[in-house]
């Protein structure tokens, strides 16, 4: 669905919004499918993001996930090339292509500069965090038994997601490498993956010397 100009009008196109539903069992495909789809059939132009604007899909599941490798239980070997199969809204390759793994669907969202939050029940809290530690620029929030605080848990997860700050760089030939040892506001080092934690507006990240 698009994007519309205004809160109000783009409330009341959600709201009209047909729902769809996963048939696999105990939803257990939503992650691949819903996340690997969501960038590869629905580019920039048709959602209507801008250049600069913070891009999140949130996936609220109390179930696991498949991901590569899952797909020979039902003799499904050839692997998924990363590519779109949709057709009128139906994904026309789930009895030919093995789901995504984590590391394809964590480059397509580094990629297209996509924050995912997993609002996920209790249960899979601990399974999801791990995946989290997978996937840069992810969170995870846990949802309460009636769900009501989905709200809540998306707009903490998205001040965790904007307070950090990950210094990174593009790929390098194999024979040099880069590493960053940024301080921290607070005077802090951000460790061996050079991240910052809580900063806030103004704050400034500075490259050690």
């Amino acid at each position: 669905m698009r994007l519309a100009c205004g809160n109000m009008t783009h409330t009341s196109s959600v709201s009209v919004t047909q729902k769809n539903s996963n048939v696999d069992v105990n939803f257990f495909a939503s992650f691949p499918s819903i996340l690997h789809e969501a960038f590869n059939c629905f580019p920039q132009d048709r959602i209507g993001w801008r250049n600069s604007s913070t891009r999140l899909i949130v996936l609220t599941t109390d179930d696991g996930f498949h991901m590569a490798g899952d797909g020979k239980l039902a003799g499904i070997l050839e692997p998924n090339d990363e590519r779109c199969y949709m057709d009128n809204k139906l994904y026309t390759k789930s009895n030919d292509m093995d789901y995504p793994s984590v590391g394809q669907v964590a480059s397509q969202l580094e990629k297209n500069n996509i924050q995912p939050i997993f609002a996920v029940t209790k249960n899979m809290e601990n399974v999801y965090r791990e995946l989290s530690r997978m996937i840069p620029k992810s969170e995870v929030g846990v949802l309460s038994e009636d769900s009501k605080n989905v709200v809540e848990l998306i707009q903490a997860a998205y001040n965790r997601l904007s307070s950090k700050v990950t210094v990174t760089h593009d790929a390098l030939p194999d024979n040099v490498r880069v590493t960053y040892t940024p301080l921290c506001p607070g005077g802090g080092p951000a460790g061996d993956k050079g991240v910052c934690d809580n900063v806030k507006v103004g704050d400034l990240v500075r490259d050690q010397k």
